[in-house]
This record gives structure tokens, C-alpha cells and sequence, in this order.
């Protein structure tokens, strides 16, 4: 039997598979029967290649001796049986090699191989039930070496991963757990010894791990992140450590704390020490900044929500004192509303007064992603010697 041009649905305009050519031979009886298939397939969903397939069975299975694929840039081989009676199912071996991700994402460049060993069945009553190894995937992807390895069940709704592991030169990001449409219960670890394999100029030790749990349209991250003599170039801290507590609801709990030691940039002291902290839930929470030099302090606070969609946040600037050895002391003289979004940042008439005297900073305005921006300004009996130490008035 051989054909060309032929489409699923027959008469659809926009058929859902299609063949340009193709060859079959079939030899024997129902009982006990050969075939040899070869072919193109293309569909939407359905990445468009040169197929052959040799396979032997009866009327309850076929035994895949090979199949064969030529698709993605690479090629795709098979084996094993398929059963369809009493009940169907499947054993199979796949190999696959030289696959490029970018002719299914075109920002997603890459060469990918991969060994794996997939089992399931659909049962008449308990339903779908299916096992995965992937025993090994290496290649490059987005320039990077990458090297995985994963094994998971499913049993109806219910996927559970044994193992997920990822390398990158000796990057690893590892988890495990279950998953559900109602529920989410997964443990991640994130080691990173070699961070220069992944962003140039960096070096140093970053960790991290935590918990995700909840549910898919709810989930709930719990994290804690540490990084040791981390540098980019000429910046360098040598501690940092950070826990995270958040969710997507208005009211799932929000808990942040990040400290870090001294900021350097080369032999230059930067900073002594930074520390962030945010207490309340999504909707409403408080968000301090502590920051300082030998000389110098910054105090900073917010006090706000995030937008029902998570895509902005807005509230109040409710503090913000500054003490400097150069300009002295400077604090906020009332709250000032804050919103900041993808689009843009808004600020409201926020003013700064000195401890010292009756001198006022006041600015506010409006800058948008796109380029463009509003900013009103106003200064109030402004000492010049703060700028000018030879100049007094």
C-alpha cells in the first residue's frame, strides 16, 4: 500500500495530521502478522518527520522491533511492545540524538540526547498508570552544558517524582515530591560551586532549598538561600543569607529576610552590611531596608500590597532617614504614595527635612518603561555649604 497527500480529518481545511508520502507492507493473518512502515507525519501538534517502523504481533499486541525517526534536526529510535487487548499498553525503549529544541522554540537553542525507559497501562477501572526513566539527557542548551536525569509515576492525576536531577559543570539543581490538580508537595535543593559556568565574571559558592507546596493555581514557596565569597567582577560579598516565605493569594503569608557582610567593590568598601526584611501577606505587609557605611545610615520602609494579578505593588514610602557625614541628617517628613508596576513607577510628594534646620527636598513624579516620565521638584531654605563647604548663604 503506498499513498501521498493524505490528511486527518479527510475534508478538514486545517487537517490535524498529514502525510506526503508513505509505503506500508503487511504480510500473514490476524493471528500472527509483519509489518514494515515507512513514511513522512506532520500534525499540529506534531513536529514534522521521516518515520519507519518494523513490527510483528496479533490481534491483542505488536512488538516494536524498531522504530525510527528522523525529526527535530536528529533521529529518534524505539523498541518494545504495545499491547490494545484486554487493556492497553506499553514498554518502551527510546534513544534519542542530535534533537534541536529551537525547531519547537525558536528561542530555545540547543543539542540534546537522551536514553529513556517508559511503562504504563490504562485500566478499565484504576484508569492511566505510567512510568518514566530518564536515564540520561546531555547536550547543550542555551549555550550551556546541561546533563539530566529523572524518574516519576503516574497513577491517574497523581505524579509522583522520585528524582529530578540537573547539572551544569557541576551546577546541580535536584527535587523530588508529588503533584496533583489539587495538591503540591516538592522539595528542591539548588548547588552552585561553579557560578562562572553560568554567568561570566561570577565565582564564589550560592545554595539554596525549600519547599513547594499547596496547590497548582495556589502554590506556596518556602526558601532559604545562602552564598559564600560570591563576586561578579569586581563586587564582592562575602556572606549572604536570605529566607523566603510567599504565596500568590492576598492572604498567604509573607516573610522575607536578607542580610549580607561587607559589599566591595575591588578594594573599595561599598557598604558594611545590608539588611532587608518584609512581614504581613501578599496584600498588606511592611518592607524595611537597613544599610549602612563607617560613616553613613539608611533607613528605608514601605508599607503596601501586591496587585491581585502579582504584576505590581502599591502602598506608601513610610520612612526614609538618611544620616551622612557630608550632608547630615535627613528624614522623611510624611508618608508618600508608592505604586510600582511593569509599566512604570509613580511616586507622590515626598519630602525631605533635615534634623539640623528648616530645609526641604520635595520631589514627585511619574516614569514609564516606554521612556517617558513627569518630575516635579521644589528646594526650601537649602544650605549651600552642603554642597559648596567654601561657599556659605
Amino acid at each position: 500500500l503506498q499513498w501521498s497527500q493524505v490528511q486527518w480529518p479527510l475534508a478538514a481545511d486545517l487537517p490535524e495530521v498529514t502525510s506526503s508520502r508513505g509505503e506500508l507492507q503487511f504480510t500473514g493473518a490476524p493471528e500472527a502478522w509483519e509489518l514494515e512502515l515507512t513514511g513522512t507525519l506532520a500534525g499540529g501538534d506534531i513536529p514534522p518527520g521521516e518515520w519507519a517502523l518494523r513490527g510483528r504481533g496479533d490481534t491483542g499486541q505488536m512488538h516494536l522491533r524498531r522504530l525510527q525517526g528522523r525529526l527535530l534536526g536528529g533521529e529518534l529510535e524505539g523498541s518494545g511492545p504495545v499491547t490494545w487487548a484486554p487493556s492497553p499498553a506499553w514498554d518502551l525503549r527510546l534513544l534519542g540524538s542530535g534533537i534541536d529544541p529551537a525547531q519547537l522554540a525558536a528561542d530555545i537553542s540547543g543539542t540534546l540526547a537522551f536514553a529513556l525507559h517508559t511503562s504504563g497501562a490504562i485500566h478499565p477501572e484504576s484508569g492511566l498508570t505510567a512510568s518514566l526513566d530518564l536515564e540520561q539527557l546531555t547536550g547543550t542548551l542555551l549555550d550551556y552544558p546541561l546533563a539530566a536525569r529523572a524518574r516519576a509515576n503516574l497513577a491517574g492525576e497523581r505524579l509522583a517524582i522520585d528524582q529530578l536531577l540537573l547539572d551544569s559543570q557541576g551546577n546541580r539543581f535536584s527535587a523530588s515530591g508529588s503533584a496533583s490538580a489539587a495538591s503540591l508537595d516538592l522539595a528542591w535543593t539548588l548547588s552552585a560551586p561553579a557560578p562562572d559556568a553560568l554567568i561570566p565574571g561570577a565565582s564564589g559558592l550560592f545554595t539554596a532549598s525549600g519547599e513547594v507546596t499547596g496547590s497548582p493555581q495556589a502554590p506556596l514557596l518556602d526558601a532559604q538561600l545562602q552564598g559564600t565569597e560570591l563576586q561578579l567582577d569586581t563586587l564582592r560579598v562575602p556572606t549572604l543569607n536570605a529566607a523566603l516565605q510567599a504565596g500568590t493569594k492576598a492572604d498567604d503569608r509573607l516573610a522575607l529576610s536578607l542580610s549580607t557582610g561587607p559589599i566591595h567593590s575591588g578594594d573599595q568598601p561599598l557598604l558594611q552590611s545590608i539588611k532587608l526584611h518584609a512581614s504581613g501577606t501578599g496584600a498588606d505587609h511592611r518592607l524595611t531596608l537597613n544599610a549602612g557605611t563607617a560613616t553613613d545610615k539608611l533607613q528605608a520602609a514601605l508599607r503596601g500590597g501586591l496587585s491581585d494579578d502579582l504584576t505590581g505593588w502599591l502602598g506608601q514610602l513610610a520612612q526614609l532617614e538618611a544620616e551622612t557625614a557630608d550632608y547630615g541628617h535627613w528624614r522623611l517628613g510624611g508618608a508618600a504614595d508608592l505604586a510600582l508596576a511593569s509599566e512604570g513607577i509613580s511616586l507622590g510628594d515626598t519630602c525631605l527635612q533635615t534634623a539640623q534646620g528648616p530645609a526641604l527636598l520635595c520631589a514627585s513624579g511619574d516614569w514609564e518603561t516606554a521612556g517617558n516620565g513627569r518630575l516635579k521638584a521644589r528646594i526650601e531654605a537649602l544650605p549651600i555649604e552642603l554642597f559648596t563647604p567654601t561657599v556659605s548663604g
